[in-house]
């Protein structure tokens, strides 16, 4: 196990792929902060308003938006780098493939961090026997889907627009050799 975390930890090009991933982070920062700044107009505006400026801001910076920068970071580094020798559009396909990866682990979070688990229903004690809660179950599945989907589909301009300037300063400043990632060793 350290022998694969050793060789894991010396894969080059883990820089630029979390200052790409940062931007991203920063993006949804930013759009956090311009959230609560507006719903702290509404409630200038709208003194009746129950709007809180403060209330659930941490969802809206979000777990999943969160999972999302990790998975990319984790994706750029490891699963499909951006490198100097790449075209535009496989900058993009490259782009598109670390976006569904980092949707992945954003799916995965949203699933095991998103509900209640105490007040899900998933077994059920009743007179009749014990009952699984399929139905409660997928619910939880389609609730962590649209989740990750939406973060996805929020996020994706930004981890374009990151991964074409990360593109572009890696063909000014072309590396000795590129990081290969595992999209590359198949």
């Amino acid at each position: 196990m350290t022998g694969t975390v050793g060789a894991t930890t010396r894969v080059r090009g883990w820089f630029p792929a979390l200052v790409a991933s940062a931007g991203v982070l920063l993006f949804v920062l930013a759009r956090t902060a311009l959230d609560v700044a507006l719903t702290a107009l509404e409630m200038a505006v709208y003194p009746g308003s129950s709007a809180s400026p403060w209330t659930g801001w941490w969802w809206n910076l979000g777990y999943t938006e969160l999972a999302f920068c990790l998975g990319l970071f984790l994706a750029l580094w490891l699963l499909a780098p951006i490198g100097a020798q790449l075209r535009l559009a496989h900058v993009v396909t490259r782009v598109l493939l670390d976006v569904l990866a980092a949707t992945v682990l954003a799916l995965v979070v949203a699933f095991f961090l998103g509900p209640d688990w105490g007040r899900v229903g998933l077994v059920d004690l009743g007179a009749t026997g014990v009952s699984f809660g399929l139905r409660a179950l997928a619910q939880l599945v389609a609730a962590a889907a649209h989740a990750a989907i939406d973060t996805a589909t929020q996020l994706l301009p930004a981890a374009l627009l990151a991964g074409v300037l990360l593109w572009l300063w890696s063909r000014s400043r072309p590396a000795r050799r590129d990081a290969p990632g595992l999209v590359d060793r198949v």
